[in-house]
C-alpha cells in the first residue's frame, strides 16, 4: 500500500521530476522511503517504516548538488543499465531510482542481481542528499 502511494506521488508530479529514489519495505526491518527532487530543486521525502524519519517532509536541493547527482549517474553508467534487476526472491527490498535530466530519462528497479555500480550510485546519492534540511510537511501550515 505504501509503495502504491509513493508511486502515485511520483506520477502526479510527472516530467518535472529530476531525480527520485525509493527504497521499498521487506519482511524485516528494511527502511522504506521515497525521495523526489523536482527540476526547480524542491524536494519531498516520505518516510515509511524503519526510515531515518517517518512521515512527509519537504526540502530544497541546490543546483550544485543536483549537478553532482547527474555526474554520479553518468559515472555509474546509469543510463546504460537494464530497467530491471530481479529474481525469484519475494522478501527482498527494491531500490528504484529515476533520473530525468538533460534529455535523458531512465528508471531502474533493482532488487536482485544488481550491478555494484548501481548500488554504489544509490548509496552515494543517499550520502549526498543526507545534508538536505527537511521540514515536516504539516509544519508548513503553521
Amino acid at each position: 500500500m505504501e509503495d502504491q502511494a509513493a508511486d502515485q506521488a511520483l506520477r502526479s508530479v510527472g516530467d518535472s521530476v529530476y531525480f527520485s529514489m525509493q527504497r521499498t519495505p521487506c519482511f524485516g526491518t528494511c527502511p522504506s522511503y521515497t525521495l523526489t527532487i523536482l527540476e526547480n530543486g524542491t524536494a519531498t521525502y516520505v518516510g515509511g517504516r524503519f526510515a531515518a524519519r517517518e512521515g512527509s517532509y519537504i526540502g530544497k536541493v541546490d543546483a550544485e548538488t543536483m549537478e553532482k547527482l547527474w555526474q554520479m549517474a553518468e559515472t555509474a553508467n546509469f543510463f546504460s543499465m537494464n530497467e530491471k534487476y530481479d529474481g525469484n526472491a519475494t522478501d527482498l527490498p527494491s531500490t528504484i531510482v529515476r533520473m530525468h535530466a538533460k534529455g535523458k530519462d531512465k528508471r531502474v528497479i533493482a532488487r536482485q542481481g544488481t550491478p555494484q555500480s548501481f548500488r554504489n550510485f544509490a548509496e552515494s546519492a543517499e550520502a549526498l542528499l543526507s545534508t538536505v534540511e527537511w521540514t515536516l510537511a504539516s509544519d508548513q501550515d503553521k
